[in-house]
């Protein structure tokens, strides 16, 4: 690879910043607001000043601490509602095998593979509710 591309390493902080900046299918929103509770903020709306921005900068430092521990509340409605979209994705897929196996039509993935993201997921958000009463926020540190 880097004999193909020797700038790859360059361009690696820009591919990574998308991945985390756009949505997902499966979960329905990006992993970064997923963990921080909120939408990344891009470069470039530093620089054009986007309506975002501009109200950001416009919130007295008091108000802005509220505002983002109320989106840190949201966060748990919002991550549960990310394994819902999962759920529905998930059955979509399962739907579409089936009907695909009825029509006679070989598929590749095998039976057992269409429940592994099921699976994983029930795994992973069995300890949401641990997760949300065990912990909470009651204010953020500058």
């Amino acid at each position: 690879m880097v004999e193909e591309n020797p700038r790859a390493h360059e361009k690696l902080s820009e591919a990574v910043w998308v991945y985390r900046t756009s949505k997902r299918d499966l979960t329905g929103a990006t992993p970064f607001s997923l963990t921080c509770g909120h939408d990344a903020v891009l470069p470039v709306e530093i620089n054009v000043r986007s309506a975002r921005i501009a109200y950001q900068h416009s919130l007295v430092h008091g108000n802005y601490l509220e505002a983002m521990l109320v989106k840190l509340d949201d966060l748990d409605i919002k991550r549960v509602r990310a394994h819902q979209h999962m759920q529905v994705q998930t059955r979509r897929v399962v739907r579409a095998y089936d009907k695909k196996k009825m029509l006679g039509i070989e598929v590749e993935v095998e039976l057992k593979q269409r429940y592994i993201i099921a699976s994983v997921s029930a795994k992973i958000f069995s300890l949401l509710p641990l997760l949300i009463s065990s912990k909470s926020i009651t204010a953020i540190q500058p």
